[in-house]
């Protein structure tokens, strides 16, 4: 991640991550993992997660870490194919129960997002995958942005709370939300959505006001609401240093990553990323 951190830094799509072709696991068990995780994938963080490691493996220059990440070519040309991302972005349409504001029926705020990517890119390349696209992924996926900056409960200073019956914080929100806001902003260049790429900044930023603790140097797992996790869940900062990750490298390939305001931005991210690791 250190070496990630450091690319990202370069500030420039020139430098952007290139993705490798060989792979440190045996074929066949990567490919039993991804069955069984396919098989036990059933809530939203799960599909949306997966369908993210499914991008990373399958479509690797296609991710915000590759060459070609943002925007990404309509045709969707990649390492293998994008089948795998683009089955689960339909199928969680498919299973979506009308009149649903997100992209997945759930309690959490910031978990149905997980998915937001994948639609993204569904939408993005359904030109040239006629057999595989939904007549629609543009409503879902403006109602499910406008459920977020808009709908969502929020602390009084503006971060969006990871739970929907409460105002609640959580660090898996990191990697949940903030990514597919600064995708959904990044994705139509050079009219770039700069908004949406300094909303998903601020919500790291929040998060972090209220999660990080000074003294390991690492982020509680759940503040506010009805109980509290103080504790320095591993997995939690790994949800977190991931999710930065993301948005500093969607941000660092954009038209707009030049401008001081935003450059600023991705040495905060980097620097967060960092005192994690």
């Amino acid at each position: 991640m250190l070496a990630i951190v450091s690319a990202a830094n370069k500030h420039s799509k020139s430098h952007a991550i290139a993705p490798r072709d060989d792979s440190p696991i045996d074929e066949g068990l990567l490919q039993l993992v991804r069955q069984r995780a396919r098989d036990t994938s059933l809530k939203s963080w799960e599909l949306g997660t997966l369908s993210e490691a499914f991008l990373e493996i399958d479509w690797p220059q296609m991710s915000v870490f590759g060459e070609q990440g943002v925007p990404p070519p309509r045709d969707g040309t990649g390492r293998n194919n994008l089948t795998t991302v683009l089955q689960l972005a339909n199928y969680a349409l498919a299973i979506r129960p009308q009149g649903t504001l997100t992209l997945f029926e759930d309690g959490a705020v910031g978990d149905p997002a997980s998915l937001g990517v994948a639609v993204l890119l569904a939408n993005w390349t359904k030109a040239s995958h006629p057999g595989m696209a939904r007549n629609d992924y543009n409503t879902p996926l403006r109602q499910q942005m406008n459920y977020l900056l808009n709908d969502a409960p929020r602390t009084d200073d503006g971060a969006i709370s990871h739970r929907s019956e409460r105002v609640q914080l959580w660090s898996d929100f990191v990697y949940m939300a903030p990514p597919f806001i600064a995708y959904y902003g990044a994705l139509h260049q050079p009219n770039v959505d700069q908004d949406l790429l300094f909303e998903a900044y601020n919500q790291i930023k929040l998060y972090r006001n209220y999660l990080f603790d000074d003294n390991p140097g690492l982020w509680r797992h759940i503040t506010m609401g009805n109980f509290q996790d103080d504790g320095h869940w591993s997995t939690g900062n790994g949800w977190v240093a991931a999710g930065i990750m993301r948005v500093l490298c969607t941000i660092n390939q954009t038209t707009a990553g030049y401008q001081p305001e935003l450059v600023a931005a991705q040495r905060d991210l980097q620097n967060w990323a960092t005192e994690i690791v």
